[in-house]
């Protein structure tokens, strides 16, 4: 593998040396492809099965076909993500992964926890593997999005303007929604983290005023735990004027806080 690496930067090193190679170029026939694949995947025949999908979503065939064929917005926290980096999660000019400066403000779990926070919204807050040096060692952080008990019911609005613009465009999102709880270390969650909450009562949910009465079982085999929102009516929730969906949450029980890395809307 090591050779094979060595090989591969040898040749990098010679293209970019060769006065006729142009990297801007070359990186627009990249994103052309990349483009012209993810065109052939929505119109392609659907697979006959997804072993990686349980039963208990629902109209699986149906669904399938939405997660191959429809667009989605994932407000994914994580870095290295792109859409932390561009902005478009925060709706900022983004982070520089070289550029301790950009991130230094974001607030921390461990004080997140001591913390309560008189906002509407839901506080995005980092890990606690950041570190205090002057160059930077770790650019992949598993942040997420924090809330308490102390701190009441808190909103996250998705998609955000410019996840429209980027992942939607002129076409409407279905109202199916999978909700990520940020994992933990070996599966070890200390007292008090939610994993599951509306199933064991401890969190309340409404999409647009409208209760999630269940969630699915896991969705896929991984380290996040997944789940998709149910509401009495079925798996669908109805996107606003705006074509946007208002996700509110409560923690309901003293001594507990909710972790999301991640809300998926198609």
């Amino acid at each position: 593998m090591a050779l094979l690496l060595v090989e591969l930067f040898e040749e990098s090193f010679a293209d970019i040396v060769n006065n006729s190679f142009d990297p801007v170029a070359y990186l627009s026939e990249l994103k052309l492809q990349e483009d012209n694949d993810y065109d052939s995947l929505r119109k392609s025949n659907m697979p006959s099965h997804s072993s990686s999908l349980q039963p208990s979503v629902g109209n699986l065939e149906e669904i399938v076909r939405l997660f191959y064929k429809r667009p989605n917005v994932c407000h994914l926290a994580l870095l290295p993500a792109e859409t932390r980096y561009k902005g478009i999660l925060t709706e900022t000019n983004g982070v520089d992964m070289f550029d301790l400066e950009q991130d230094k403000n974001l607030l921390l779990f461990e004080k997140a926890k001591r913390e309560d926070f008189n906002g509407s919204d839901i506080r995005l807050v980092g890990e606690n593997t950041r570190q205090d040096c002057p160059v930077v060692l770790n650019i992949d952080h598993y942040d997420f999005w924090f809330l308490t008990h102390a701190e009441g019911s808190k909103e996250m609005v998705l998609p955000n303007s410019r996840e429209s613009v980027e992942y939607v465009g002129e076409e409407t999102l279905q109202g199916v929604i999978v909700f990520c709880f940020a994992n933990c270390p070996w599966d070890n969650c200390p007292d008090g983290n939610i994993l599951d909450g509306v199933a064991n009562g401890t969190l309340a949910m409404k999409v647009n005023d409208q209760p999630v009465t269940s969630m699915s079982e896991r969705i896929a085999d991984n380290q996040d735990n997944c789940f998709m929102l149910f509401n009495e009516d079925g798996y669908k929730f109805t996107p606003d004027d705006d074509g946007r969906f208002k996700l509110l949450m409560r923690v309901k029980q003293p001594g507990h806080y909710l972790r999301i890395s991640s809300v998926i809307i198609w």
